[in-house]
């Protein structure tokens, strides 16, 4: 079986730390993204993929290609490292 490692991309991430402000300015400009607020801090992101949970803490990543997706800590420092930039 072959194995495989993901290519480096640069992203744009934030953590959602439940205000408003920091969704909305993330996400501006980009109009296929839709969110709402869910219970204690939770938001719903709709992407191209679906209906995506999103809880106090997670990652909000943006892709180059426009992917906008969270993503839990654990899963964020197992796949991205600070770029430097």
């Amino acid at each position: 079986m072959a194995k495989y490692k993901k290519k480096y991309i640069d992203i744009e991430a934030i953590i959602w730390d439940g205000k408003v402000k920091t969704i909305c300015d993330f996400l501006f400009g980009h109009p296929n993204i839709s969110w709402w607020p869910g219970q204690n801090g939770m938001i719903f992101i709709k992407n191209c993929n679906g209906l995506r949970e999103c809880n106090l803490g997670d990652y909000i990543v943006k892709t180059p290609t426009g992917c906008i997706y969270p993503l839990s800590p654990d899963s964020f420092h197992m796949s991205y490292e600070l770029s430097g930039e």
